[in-house]
């Protein structure tokens, strides 16, 4: 088909029919700019402010754990010295958990904890970890009506 032949059969329709086909040619064209341009471009936005919300959130809690790296590592410097029992109640104060400590032996202090509930007992060991590099030995945990009873060992050795 040639362009004449497109031009005759363009002719060959009524005005009515020629409006109305051009209207559904400009329809058309809107929809493929619409899903084509338009669609994929928004989407594109949403993807990149996710990923950059994403990546914003990941740099504070890189941030964040730089944080308190450092600030467990100036503890760990400060308190090298600390015997078990000294660091096992420091971490307590830390957390406001009661602790009572024993030097069981040379190479083990015992620890109770009466009644607690979960956050403070898991925030006290893991501090201990972290900043004194302590680890139980041994631990009993029982569930009680007022929150946790605790029993366990901590070795004194290692301090």
């Amino acid at each position: 088909m040639t362009f004449q032949d497109l031009e005759a059969l363009w002719s060959a329709r009524s005005r009515r029919e020629r409006h109305m086909l051009t209207g559904l040619a400009g329809l058309l064209v809107l929809l493929v700019a619409w899903y084509g341009v338009v669609a994929p471009a928004l989407a594109w936005r949403d993807a990149a402010r996710e990923r950059l919300q994403a990546a914003a959130a990941q740099s504070d809690r890189i941030g964040t754990g730089l944080a308190r790296l450092k600030a467990a590592e100036t503890r760990a410097r400060a308190t090298s010295n600390l015997s078990v029992d000294q660091a096992g109640k420091q971490a307590a104060e830390a957390v406001d958990l009661e602790v009572q400590i024993t030097i069981a032996s040379a190479d083990e202090a015992t620890f109770t904890i009466a009644s607690t509930p979960t956050g403070p007992l898991f925030a006290w060991l893991g501090l201990l970890e972290s900043d004194y590099g302590i680890r139980p030995s041994r631990l009993t945990i029982v569930r009680a009506p007022g929150g946790l009873e605790v029993e366990g060992a901590l070795p004194a050795g290692d301090s």
